[in-house]
């Protein structure tokens, strides 16, 4: 029997996938396949989504907006936060505007939450809130 770290059901191992070193997976499959049948809808509704060529979509914001208003990674892709929500995330890093003991920044939407919007994963707090996990 082992405990599955999402559902937090326990169940027998055979819900659980075997890995080649021989242990078992943390998640179930039941988990697992709601997980891919959500990436894939949201696949499909980012598809769905027109936006124009030469722009990009802000996940802090949600505006669509040109390429030269966001960063341009090494790689050649715009970043996902436009220049204007990385400047507003900046200035409340530096003038603390948040308690780094109450919350935290999500590294997605960049946004101050509470620490309890944040899941813990391999024992470490997750870096993206759960909103933006299930988006």
């Amino acid at each position: 029997m082992q405990t599955c770290r999402t559902c937090k059901k326990e169940l027998s191992l055979s819900f659980f996938k075997q890995k080649k070193d021989g242990k078992y997976t943390t998640g179930c499959e039941l988990c697992r396949n709601k997980d891919k049948i959500k990436a894939q809808q949201r696949r499909e509704k980012n598809k769905q989504q027109s936006i124009p060529e030469g722009s990009s979509n802000c996940v802090s914001c949600f505006k669509i907006l040109p390429l030269d208003k966001f960063k341009i990674s090494k790689k050649g892709f715009p970043l996902k936060n436009c220049i204007e929500c990385k400047t507003k995330v900046k200035q409340r890093i530096e003038k603390k505007e948040y308690d780094k003991e109450t919350s935290k920044i999500c590294k997605i939407c960049q946004k101050v939450l509470p620490l309890e919007q944040f899941d813990f994963f391999r024992g470490r707090q997750n870096l993206n809130c759960k909103s933006c996990i299930e988006i």
